[in-house]
């Protein structure tokens, strides 16, 4: 007969199958301190722990113990969600099996978990099914999704058909030169990358999942996370006294792109430091009239490193800011390590992105899954900022912020290309048409 943990660990592979994601850290944890002190009962007592009673006893417990979780667990779905299977609770039938009692010679009972059969009917809302991938994946990362959410929720197919099967990350061929240059009690990763592309939400990600060899955590690379490559070039380094004691050498950069449609919608919202004209209603606006570029309607940038007696930096547009941003940083003779991941893919691809940025600076992953925060990181930093008598930073969108809009969003950049006027339709792919180090193509991405 096995014991606990083989019984416990079997039947919460098949629960798992059939609710997907109830096989959380947190209940592996509590399983392992069960039989810890069963065992320790057990020794105290001075009883063989070959007794078939004590087995069948043993069982039934475990039984019991993962009938009432999984039940609890459900239960819990079942408040956010209108997509599970009819029948949620698990029962228990004693079959009676010729298993001989060691002492009475009477027949024994072993204690069969019987799992429900999934219903017949698989719920299929207006533009998905609930065992779509994109319903699965997010099921398993812990999101919740309420009935007026599901019909919104893209498909796996509409997402791949946009970005790929698979995530880009650039760079890594790079990383055994990092892991030998520096030491690991020395190596720390950082990202860098524009405004509105996922700078707050990859800190985040790593301190939950990766295991570096130095506990600190750094949310900006030392010069300056929203800065062009000139400054990591020329050495600068912010004014701040916790960056004191970071080498620029020993931080790996995690540069942050976006599409860039969807970049420059983002920063309509949210502009931060960039100025130009422009409207929610009228946004990017690239141009002034023209789609030939005659008339462009320029951007004034203001980064925190600049020329000496340049405050701003001037671009043409606000597509020519977002390409020269990022060619500098994906040039492929920079003489130090660093990754390129687009946010999309973080958002998609959490686990395989986590661990190739992770593995890279030596580290490990905490979890057997990858857990990302569910509401939004600005939103948290937000609230922060209002607790300490400041303004908050995000005047629109903060309502419905989160990880599942991020996932919602950005499947598609069709209904951004809709809003956009002709002349700015034309003047955008002319601009990435004859882009001499063709970005669109270096990050798989397409209009």
């Amino acid at each position: 007969m096995p014991g606990l943990s083989s019984l416990v660990s079997r039947h919460l592979d098949t629960a798992d199958a059939i609710f997907p994601g109830t096989r959380h850290h947190s209940l592996k944890k509590v399983l392992q301190q069960y039989q810890e002190e069963v065992n320790v009962n057990r020794e105290s007592k001075g009883r063989p722990i070959t007794k078939t009673t004590e087995n069948l006893a043993t069982e039934v417990r475990a039984y019991d113990f993962v009938k009432n979780r999984l039940e609890a667990e459900n239960h819990n779905r079942q408040k956010n969600t209108s997509y599970m299977y009819n029948n949620t609770n698990l029962r228990l039938s004693q079959t009676i099996k010729n298993k001989t009692d060691h002492k009475s010679n009477k027949p024994g009972r072993k204690f069969a978990l019987k799992l429900p059969s999934k219903t017949k009917h698989v719920q299929t809302y207006e533009n998905i099914t609930i065992n779509d991938p994109s319903i699965l994946k997010l099921r398993d990362m812990g999101v919740s999704i309420s009935e007026s959410e599901m019909n919104k929720i893209p498909t796996w197919a509409e997402i791949t058909d946009h970005l790929g099967k698979e995530p880009v990350i650039l760079g890594l061929e790079t990383c055994e030169a990092y892991r030998k240059a520096v030491a690991a009690k020395d190596r720390y990763v950082a990202p860098t990358g524009q405004f509105n592309t996922g700078t707050n939400l990859l800190p985040i990600a790593l301190d939950y999942n990766c295991q570096l060899p130095r506990k600190s955590k750094l949310a900006t690379v030392p010069w300056g996370k929203h800065n062009l490559v000139q400054a990591r070039l020329d050495g600068y380094r912010i004014n701040k006294t916790q960056y004191d004691n970071y080498r620029n050498e020993d931080v790996l950069p995690v540069v942050m792109v976006r599409h860039p449609l969807s970049w420059m919608f983002s920063t309509c919202v949210h502009s931060y430091s960039a100025h130009w004209a422009h409207t929610l209603d009228n946004c990017p606006h690239l141009t002034n009239g023209t789609s030939d570029g005659a008339a462009l309607n320029p951007v004034h940038m203001k980064y925190g490193y600049h020329p000496p007696n340049q405050k701003y930096h001037r671009y043409d547009s606000l597509i020519h800011m977002w390409l020269h941003w990022y060619q500098g940083y994906s040039k492929p003779d920079l003489p130090f390590p660093r990754l390129v991941v687009r946010l999309e893919d973080l958002v998609y691809h959490p686990d395989k992105v986590v661990k190739s940025i992770c593995t890279c600076a030596g580290g490990r992953l905490r979890h057997s899954k990858v857990y990302m925060p569910e509401e939004s990181v600005k939103v948290q930093m937000d609230r922060s900022r209002e607790k300490k008598g400041m303004n908050g930073t995000l005047a629109n969108g903060r309502e419905t912020a989160g990880f599942l809009k991020a996932w919602i969003d950005h499947a598609s950049t069709g209904s951004l290309w809709q809003r956009m006027t002709p002349m700015d339709q034309h003047f955008l792919l002319k601009m990435l048409r004859d882009d001499p180090s063709n970005q669109m193509k270096l990050f798989h991405y397409k209009i």
